[in-house]
């Protein structure tokens, strides 16, 4: 408290002696100066306006007046004023010689010009605020100026360069900086910056307004609906939040807990995020599980926003339930049990009835559905569609796709897709997906979908457009064939791995192809019955010639030939192979002896129509060139009676545009970084430096990269290269 009435006493004390310098230098100061006496020019007398004790006084002299407060603050400004009285007989008088009349010149000098006589900031604590304020020299000689500040402002303010020279004629933008610190308090400051050249004093007026920052701060309240409540029902709770800050919005996470009130045992708990701008107020439930003992329960409500937090309780009773008897009781008593027995029952019977009627009618005179048993069509797996022209939904099993999947299909008719349908199911389910890309086209994947023609499909198999999401992925540009690809380091729980292929030539793409399966063999996978990888190889058809016509090469390695093999031992290892392709007749040998499920989309070439009339009928050949995009007719021995049944595949969560050429040389040098930066905190971990902070930026930047949220990754990784840099700068 002495400290502080100490340092309130010299504030004033020094404001005491500023005001008398002021005050004294300009009287001395407008005292000196006297008329000057030339041959043909005379220098006018100059007063500054803190000469003159009143507002009046001043103006009369042609001052400037400050309206802020009396002479101390009034500016110093040249004021001229009326010359002496002239001599009887003409104009020019005694003043200046008859000899030299006719050279007379007045001049009004204005030896220095500023930009502006206030200024005005605004300022948080903690921030600061540059201003140029702009001096011209209108002197014929170059002129040394000297900055200096007065009043409140002075320890809030610094000068780029507090002296300087502004040559004849020249203009200099001098750059002040008012800052704040973060324990600075709000409120206004006054003072001046005073510019000065040799007996020349300028000053410019500034107020610096120091404010509070605004501040987020709300409340939280809940209430009990429901005060009674049986086991396995749910309990209804009121919420109330309110916006007692500064912001108009705030995004909260509410997190909600019951729990015993007797021993603190947690019996559920949820959450949700909020959009608060004044206030809301909204009911919510939730289940008490069934096997929850009866007593006194509370549920807490916590808000989270930023750092801060807001709690509220209330309490409930978990009873038990009605006895048997006055339940039976009561339901054989009600007349509205008769009229469910005996009306309402064989009413539904009937409607089902004449429902499952139309429907076989319908099936019949369906365009793809066939008769189709679809009590032998899975029923669990990976949901990827619909039964063609029905509402019921379409699955594959997983562990069928470890005998392998070939999909074939004309240009544009959903081959594609199809594929990337069960890669998406899959990645959902936590088994990772390794893909042979020669199109670029699977880059999509770190992308949610924003294709509308998607988009607009999804109301038809049930799914929210918030459903669209990025799959977590690691993209690998192929430029050199020779390239090791440590499949077992790309095994990671629900990731997307894309080897884009499209920079390789066909030879040197079918090289690659052998090179990575042969690797395949190298390793001691563990058998497994369970699918553990799926292996996507797009545009199959590119290695198919090779394997026809010609001889392969030392630098081709016979990549269909690799595919043969990979076909006969993946599976003991719990690695399915997908195969896409646009003619499935070229395909030969064991593939096609080995693979269990094929599917068939449009297409017109006669080869593969005729091969579906001659094994399954014409019904189903005359369908194939007719078929909608996306709709393709699937077949697995182990389903249907070994007949094939059709299709319609869902729409894609991810995005159908692939990433372009210069996002992908963005992500590949976001990876460069990432992987050059964790070997740099290796070896500051390695000197005992501590490295935590950068680790998790780099974790973070890995998980912005492998979702395609580049600019974010960026960010994170210029972060850590700053933090690199202080350090090095530190040890040197």
């Amino acid at each position: 408290m002495k400290i502080k009435l100490e340092l309130i006493r010299m504030k004033y004390m020094y404001f005491l002696i500023s005001f008398l310098f002021l005050l004294l230098s300009s009287r001395v100061y407008a005292n000196g100066l006297g008329w000057v006496k030339g041959p043909t020019l005379f220098i006018v007398e100059i007063h500054p306006c803190s000469y003159y004790i009143n507002q009046s006084s001043c103006e009369a002299a042609s001052c400037c007046w400050c309206t802020s407060g009396g002479a101390v603050n009034c500016q110093v400004c040249p004021c001229p004023v009326t010359p002496p009285p002239q001599a009887p007989g003409g104009p020019g008088g005694a003043f200046i010689p008859p000899e030299q009349k006719k050279n007379e010149t007045n001049v009004t000098v204005t030896p220095l010009s500023l930009t502006t006589n206030t200024i005005d900031v605004r300022l948080y604590p903690g921030e600061y605020q540059i201003v140029s304020l702009g001096i011209t020299n209108n002197e014929p000689e170059n002129k040394t100026i000297k900055l200096g500040v007065e009043g409140d402002i002075w320890p809030y303010v610094l000068f780029e360069k507090d002296t300087f020279t502004v040559a004849s004629g020249d203009v200099y933008d001098a750059n002040i900086k008012f800052y704040t610190l973060p324990t600075t308090m709000p409120g206004i400051y006054n003072g001046n910056i005073i510019v000065t050249s040799g007996n020349i004093t300028k000053k410019v007026a500034v107020i610096m307004r120091v404010e509070y920052k605004p501040e987020k701060l709300l409340d939280i309240k809940v209430d009990t609906i429901t005060k009674d409540v049986y086991p396995g029902d749910r309990m209804k709770y009121l919420v109330t939040l309110y916006n007692l800050g500064l912001t108009k919005r705030v995004d909260v996470f509410i997190n909600y807990t019951v729990r015993s009130a007797e021993n603190d045992t947690v019996i559920a708990k949820t959450g949700e995020t909020v959009a608060l701008e004044t206030s809301l107020s909204f009911d919510r439930n939730i289940i008490i599980p069934n096997d929850t003992p009866t007593g006194i329960y509370v549920i807490e409500a916590v808000a989270a926003y930023e750092d801060k937090r807001a709690t509220s309780i209330a309490s409930f009773n978990v009873v038990k339930p009605f006895w048997l008897i006055p339940f039976l009781w009561s339901l054989f008593t009600n007349w509205i049990t008769y009229v469910v027995l005996f009306i309402l029952i064989p009413a539904l019977y009937l409607i089902k009835k004449l429902y499952e009627k139309l429907r076989m009618k319908r099936v019949y005179k369906a365009r793809y559905v066939r008769p189709v048993d679809l009590n032998k069509l899975p029923k669990q797996g990976l949901k990827v569609g619909k039964i063609a022209e029905t509402n019921v939904d379409a699955y594959i099993n997983p562990e069928d796709l470890t005998t392998h999947l070939i999909i074939a299909g004309g240009t544009g008719s959903g081959k594609s897709v199809s594929a990337m349908i069960v890669a998406e199911e899959l990645l959902n389910k936590g088994v990772p997906v390794v893909v042979f890309d020669p199109t670029a086209q699977w880059t999509g994947f770190i992308r949610p979908c924003t294709d509308s023609r998607m988009l607009n499909l999804y109301r038809k198999f049930g799914i929210k457009k918030e459903e669209a999401k990025a799959f977590k992925g690691t993209i690998i540009q192929v430029t050199d064939p020779f390239l090791k690809v440590e499949v077992e380091k790309f095994i990671k729980k629900g990731e997307i791995t894309v080897l884009v292929l499209n920079k390789l030539t066909p030879d040197q793409l079918d090289y690659f192809v052998r090179k990575t399966i042969d690797y395949m063999f190298t390793i001691s996978w563990p058998e497994s019955r369970d699918l553990k990888l799926l292996m996507v190889y797009d545009e199959v058809h590119r290695l198919l010639p090779k394997y026809a016509k010609r001889k392969v090469s030392a630098l081709e390695g016979g990549g269909y030939i690799a595919l043969e093999r990979g076909v006969r031992e993946f599976r003991k290892w719990g690695i399915g192979l997908v195969m896409i392709s646009q003619v499935l007749l070229d395909f030969k040998g064991a593939i096609r002896a080995v693979i269990a499920t094929e599917a068939q989309l449009r297409t017109k070439y006669e080869g593969d129509i005729n091969r579906i009339k001659t094994k399954y009928g014409w019904q189903y050949s005359a369908a194939i060139p007719k078929l909608e995009v996306g709709t393709g007719l699937v077949q697995n021995p182990g389903y249907n009676n070994g007949k094939p049944w059709f299709i319609s595949f869902r729409p894609l969560l991810h995005d159908t545009f692939r990433i372009t050429d210069q996002e992908l040389e963005s992500y590949d040098k976001f990876k460069k970084d990432i992987e050059d930066l964790r070997k740099e905190v290796e070896e500051l971990k390695s000197k005992q430096i501590d490295t935590y902070d950068m680790e998790l930026e780099l974790n973070l930047a890995e998980e912005k990269t492998k979702t395609g949220q580049l600019r974010m990754a960026e960010t994170y990784i210029e972060s850590v290269k700053s933090r690199m840099e202080t350090i090095k700068k530190r040890r040197k």
